[in-house]
């Protein structure tokens, strides 16, 4: 799941989406203040000059995201001619791109949610598009690509294997630099909170979370929302594909700090100059835009002034239920 935030004072809107494509262009017309999107819909952001900056992290993106495919196709060559499903314009449909580019090979089509019709020609899902036999394989992240894996379908290759050959790719948090800056103590608290909790589940034992875990309650409070245990189960799963990062981690050259000397923004400018090569790109963006692609200085407070430390799990759960 994704969400968006914005925020007037200390109120927070949230509202989510579906792909980094969806949320880069509600940044892009000022329908929201910031983002949790992965990094190649960043970068195409930087591409057209749009004034965002990525000021924290979620994750590595590992084998949450994948390529599940019918059981004919077991080399990427297979892939050639083969209509995919994807979000457009996010992290996974920018992993196809790689494939393509890497072995030679050309989709026979990359779909979307919007160009998925039944024979009555009503909008169907992904999954309901994979058990129609309409697609050859589901390039996402979450429920669908599991569905498909559950139902005749094997992945092919994941985030964490493209990622092994020098292409990484993560989900961050996006904010327009308009924004982000207002009130830069609320701004390095919001991400003090998300490493807590980040911190929160590097140190427990996630795994044995169910329904009834204060956790899952937590994540809950104030939705009226009721989840099964499959439900968890999922998202554990999905969890377990990604490396969730402390907010040391995040402010660290290996990731959003360092500037142009860091991890992160050589990982963004690493996607203008691929897409230059496929002719995906107009212009190579000068080094001036990646160095202001990111954003370390509020994570720096947060960690410097002790910001937005989450103690406890009730103290957590009110904090969201605050925030909602």
């Amino acid at each position: 799941m994704r969400t968006l935030l914005c925020w007037v004072g200390w109120t927070i809107t949230w509202q989510r989406v579906y792909g980094g494509g969806m949320g880069v262009r509600m940044l892009d017309e000022g329908q929201i203040c910031m983002s949790l999107i992965g990094s190649s819909p960043i970068a195409g952001q930087q591409l057209r000059g749009q004034q965002i900056e990525l000021i924290g992290m979620m994750d590595l993106i590992g084998d949450a995201e994948r390529l599940v495919v019918k059981s004919d196709i077991i080399h990427p060559h297979d892939l050639h001619g083969k209509k995919i499903v994807t979000s457009l314009d996010s992290t996974a449909h920018f992993h196809l791109l790689l494939l393509e580019n890497m072995f030679g090979i050309k989709l026979g089509a990359v779909l979307d949610a919007d160009s998925l019709v039944d024979a009555n020609g009503d909008p169907i899902s992904f999954a309901a598009a994979w058990d129609a036999g309409l697609v050859d394989g589901i390039q996402m992240w979450g429920g669908s690509q599991a569905h498909a894996a559950s139902n005749g379908g094997h992945k092919l290759i994941g985030a964490k294997e493209i990622g092994e050959w020098g292409k990484p790719t993560f989900d961050g948090f996006a904010s327009r630099k308009d924004v982000s800056g207002l009130d830069p103590t609320f701004t390095a608290t919001l991400l003090g909170v998300l490493g807590s909790v980040n911190s929160a589940f590097l140190t427990g034992s996630p795994r044995a979370w169910d329904v009834s875990s204060a956790e899952i309650a937590a994540a809950l409070a104030g939705t009226n929302t009721a989840v099964s245990q499959s439900t968890v189960d999922g998202f554990l799963g999905d969890v377990a594909g990604v490396t969730i990062l402390s907010l040391a981690d995040m402010a660290s050259c290996s990731h959003v700090g360092c500037g142009l000397s860091g991890v992160d923004a050589q990982a963004l400018k690493a996607v203008n100059e691929f897409k230059m090569g496929i002719k995906a790109a107009p212009v190579m963006q000068p080094d001036s835009v990646w160095e202001g692609s990111t954003n370390a200085v509020y994570l720096q407070k947060a960690i410097d002034e002790n910001l937005g430390v989450v103690a406890d799990i009730d103290t957590w759960t009110q904090t969201i239920r605050d925030a909602r």
